[in-house]
């Protein structure tokens, strides 16, 4: 995984503080936020970041590392 680090203000961070994992939040409420903005567009069940093609539940580099597809 890749960091990002975030500044937050007291208020902020008591909010913050109460979430048992907060990390997940905010990447959930990131990812909440991209679909609100794409339109019929597919994302991977395994990674939950990368675009799929229609009919796919997994995206390419996802699928090779379950084993469900050849590397190209």
């Amino acid at each position: 995984m890749r960091q990002k680090l975030i500044t937050l203000d007291p208020t902020s961070w008591d909010l913050a503080a109460k979430k048992p994992n907060f990390s997940e939040w905010v990447r959930n409420q990131l990812r909440s936020e991209r679909n609100k903005t794409v339109i019929k567009s597919y994302w991977c069940r395994a990674c939950g970041g990368r675009p799929t093609k229609k009919g796919n539940a997994y995206c390419r580099p996802c699928q090779i590392d379950m084993g469900l597809g050849e590397e190209e």
